[in-house]
């Protein structure tokens, strides 16, 4: 999740200014598809912690491809939006010490 976030850190003032490109924003979807892709490997199906992290990865996905332009309905900044609020939401039912959101760094 870390990774994730780190991701949205860097590009989270280029997608709420307009000032992402496409180029920058497919790059932004491809790292976090494979960092969730990652923890989903990481984790057993069905285990209570992958049944815990799922909607939060499924948010996080469908916000990336939104960045990257891949959703017809959702805008770019709307999927960043959803991605702070999954990373926002991951330190209330995981306990990661430390936890900062992409905005605290």
């Amino acid at each position: 999740m870390t990774a994730i976030r780190d991701e949205v850190a860097n590009v989270h003032s280029l997608v709420t200014h307009r000032r992402l490109s496409k180029q920058m924003a497919v790059s932004f979807a491809e790292k976090v598809a494979r960092s969730v892709a990652a923890i989903r490997n990481e984790v057993a199906p069905n285990a209570p912690l992958r049944n815990a992290i799922e909607p939060l990865l499924v948010q996080i996905s469908a916000g990336a491809e939104a960045v990257a332009g891949r959703d017809a309905v959702v805008g770019p900044i709307d999927g960043i939006v959803a991605i702070d609020e999954a990373l926002a939401a991951y330190p209330k039912l995981f306990d990661h010490p430390g936890w900062k959101g992409a905005r605290e760094l």
